[in-house]
């Protein structure tokens, strides 16, 4: 079965074994039209909010939430600076959004929020989007 959001190609769920289309929405017009396409198709969204350098326990969230009932999980990979009491600990961060997408991709992520230019209104912009799915994450 294959998803009708296909943008950056597909990944096999490893628990499904569903091929999956992984979409990248690197600014808010394409995020809004994302969740219109889940919305239109009566999918829920679940989100996972990351701050990327992913890791099992992040991974595992993706599961939980599609077990919560949603059809589709999107997870955001955007450093929060607001979650930084130094400028050089933000700095220090570690960022590898290469192999954030792969390990998203191989979990079968349905939807990720790829962008942020580091401004906590740019997150707030992303968080409304997903919020106009209904109520539903």
């Amino acid at each position: 079965m294959r998803r009708t959001m296909a943008v950056c190609g597909l990944s096999r769920n490893a628990q499904s074994g569903i091929e999956r289309a992984m979409k990248i929405c690197r600014d808010l017009p394409s995020l809004r039209a994302a969740c219109a396409a889940l919305r239109s198709s009566g999918r829920r969204l679940g989100l996972v909010p990351t701050m990327g350098a992913l890791h099992d326990g992040h991974l595992s969230l993706l599961t939980a939430a599609r077990a919560a009932g949603a059809d589709a999980v999107a997870a955001s990979i955007f450093v929060n600076p607001l979650q930084f009491n130094a400028n050089d600990d933000l700095a220090r961060y570690p960022r590898d959004e290469d192999g954030d997408l792969a390990k998203l991709r191989a979990a079968g992520c349905d939807l990720v929020i790829g962008f942020g230019g580091d401004s906590a209104l740019d997150a707030a912009k992303a968080v409304s989007a997903l919020l106009t799915n209904d109520g539903d994450l």
